[in-house]
């Protein structure tokens, strides 16, 4: 099917080749144009195939391995929950949780021994509790923000107050003089 499809230009290329090579100092053309369409032909067909064969090759190997990990992963998940548990985990952590998180790091291929589960369950929880320690010091660096905020907000309220009250009594000073003014200079004006 490929060969075909690469067919169609090639009989494009082929006739517009027939018709520049009826151009007197083109005539090399059509025959050249024949030539490579039939390599483009030979190209396309035997690239595609080779492509089919690679891939179909490296998709066996992948399902391949898939199941032998999946066979692996199984096997392991049969021993765990088919002997002793003590036998396999030690006994700090037989816990829901840690068991649980052994499941799943075997069921999604983060590991394949039990050792492998304990390290990374050690880890997960020493990041959870950097985690912890982090947004606990997060949220103890906001409440103190927010205090300082509240605080700052009622100082310059009391402040503003202040302000506004030393204005008023400047204002009212100032109002006094402008009215002495006023009267010094009605006074000035009658004599």
């Amino acid at each position: 099917m490929r060969c075909l499809i690469s067919l169609i230009p090639m009989f494009i290329v082929s006739f517009i080749g027939h018709w520049i090579g009826k151009v007197p100092f083109l005539h090399w053309v059509y025959p050249t144009s024949i030539i490579l369409s039939i390599l483009f032909c030979v190209f396309v067909y035997f690239s595609g195939n080779s492509i089919n064969k690679f891939t179909a090759e490296e998709l066996e190997k992948l399902k391949d391995e898939e199941k032998s990990l999946g066979a692996i992963n199984e096997n392991l998940l049969s021993s765990i929950f088919n002997s002793r548990i003590t036998d396999i985990v030690p006994e700090t952590y037989i816990t829901a949780d840690a068991l649980r998180n052994f499941y799943t790091y075997i069921r999604d291929n983060r590991c394949d021994t039990i050792r492998e589960c304990i390290n990374l369950y050690e880890q997960e929880r020493k990041l959870d509790d950097i985690h912890y320690s982090v947004c606990s010091a997060i949220d103890n660096i906001g409440n103190r923000l927010e205090s300082s905020v509240n605080d700052i907000n009622k100082n310059m309220q009391k402040g503003l107050k202040s302000v506004s009250k030393k204005i008023n009594a400047v204002s009212a000073q100032v109002d006094y003089i402008d009215n002495d003014v006023k009267d010094i200079r009605s006074d000035l004006d009658n004599q």
